[in-house]
């Protein structure tokens, strides 16, 4: 009895686990820049050492370069151009992005702004609606694919290890 008991409070608590990862991407103005959106999703559960380092990859991938801003108490910011992104059907664009702990700190902030070749940003009014929520969903996809391959390399590593 009291190992069914366990066994149904674990699998509730897991439940409960997962369904704090992030699903969704806020929209927010800059205070000092009212035409730039910044679009941003948490990563929880990941470093920033980690996340950083795959972002770092995809903007490679997309014939992009990267240049840090600056790095100050965990908080990265830094401007990648030229990078060709499938969501906006592979505009070569100029993404500005920061990394920031979450404020619980249990995982990663990835914020980015997409500015466009004529110098205007994306954003999620008029004409640009569209790309927006393509855009919102590669995000997300880009973070559930960060946690599953954190998994993925846990796992590897766990079998590498019984070998």
């Amino acid at each position: 009895m009291k190992t069914w008991l366990t066994y149904t409070i674990c699998v509730g608590f897991m439940g409960m686990i997962n369904a704090q990862a992030s699903n969704s991407v806020i929209e927010e103005k800059l205070p000092y820049y009212p035409n730039e959106i910044n679009f941003t999703t948490e990563i929880l559960g990941l470093g920033e050492d980690f996340v950083l380092d795959h972002w770092q990859q995809y903007i490679l991938e997309h014939g992009g370069k990267s240049e840090i801003l600056g790095y100050e108490k965990g908080d990265l910011q830094m401007v990648s151009k030229d990078v060709m992104l499938p969501p906006l059907d592979n505009e070569t664009v100029t993404l500005n992005t920061l990394l920031f702990p979450n404020t619980s700190e249990t995982g990663v902030n990835l914020s980015i702004n997409v500015q466009k070749k004529d110098g205007t940003y994306l954003s999620n009014q008029g004409q640009d609606k569209v790309a927006a929520k393509k855009l919102e969903a590669w995000l997300l996809d880009f973070n559930r694919g960060l946690t599953s391959l954190e998994k993925q390399e846990v796992f590897n590593y766990v079998e590498q290890k019984a070998e």
